[in-house]
């Protein structure tokens, strides 16, 4: 990493830690000098190394950063979330067979929950288990006969009621074109989203669904490549705008948001 990386993240920590001894004038034009030095900084990075797998992701809009990590047999085994009241870790521990088997969730380095998985004879994960004491939520998943995942049921462990589901469509790519969302608890919080595609690859499609069953929901964590467009029920179509190293991998993705903001995330590899 460069020093205009070092710089570009030196800056963010500290927006992160210290927002309180900033003006917003100077924020502004930090972020300004943020999007350009990341922007020439990827671009730099092109014509030296291209990876594949996530290294770290900045959320601008969340003011978080997304640190994966991997171990010598580059299997994902921690992903750091860092930011604001957001400081926390995912610990990913793998079965004998290689298969994702436990995840711990620790706050600022205190284990807060744990989430177990049970497979099928097929080899697919059915069921997220949270072991927590006086953590209800669990997942149940299905799958077609392709063996994509198809629904995502969220349900009370202790009682069995269902909270919520999620349903995924998909066309002959492999990408999810209609997320259809259940809300059982409240039935006006029900909704579909439609989606486009480019032909680029996913930076999240790696590992199978390993990110989806890890943090859970978020349809892009299953596609092959990258929506161009989504359209929800409720609202007007979004053009997502991309920016690609030589591999295809996004290096900048800008998403638009209600009242003409925008959301901004910055990716880079290993």
């Amino acid at each position: 990493m460069g020093l205009l990386d070092n710089f570009i993240k030196s800056i963010f920590i500290v927006m992160l830690i210290k927002p309180s001894i900033i003006s917003i004038n100077f924020k502004l034009a930090i972020f300004t000098v943020l999007v350009i030095g990341c922007f020439f900084s990827c671009k730099k990075e092109e014509g030296i190394k291209e990876g594949s797998r996530l290294k770290t992701v900045l959320h601008f809009t969340g003011s978080t950063i997304d640190s994966f990590i991997y171990d010598n047999q580059q299997r994902l085994i921690g992903i750091k979330t860092f930011g604001g009241f957001s400081n926390y870790e995912n610990s990913i521990e793998y079965n004998a067979q290689g298969k994702l088997a436990k995840v711990v969730i620790s706050y600022r380095g205190i284990d807060a929950y744990q989430s177990d998985y049970i497979y099928n004879g097929a080899g697919q994960i059915i069921r997220r288990i949270f072991t927590t004491p006086g953590f209800v939520d669990g997942s149940a998943y299905a799958y077609d006969s392709q063996g994509r995942l198809i629904a995502d049921t969220t349900y009370n462990q202790q009682t069995g009621d269902k909270i919520n589901y999620l349903s995924y469509t998909y066309n002959n790519q492999g990408n999810i074109i209609e997320e259809e969302y259940t809300d059982f608890l409240v039935p006006q919080n029900n909704r579909k989203t439609s989606f486009k595609f480019d032909s680029n690859p996913s930076p999240y499609k790696f590992d199978g669904n390993l990110l989806y069953y890890i943090r859970g929901g978020g349809s892009q964590k299953l596609n092959k490549n990258n929506y161009t467009e989504m359209k929800p029920s409720w609202s007007t179509a979004r053009t997502i705008q991309y920016e690609y190293q030589k591999n295809g991998l996004p290096t900048k993705i800008t998403t638009p948001l209600p009242n003409d903001t925008k959301d901004l995330v910055m990716l880079e590899y290993w």
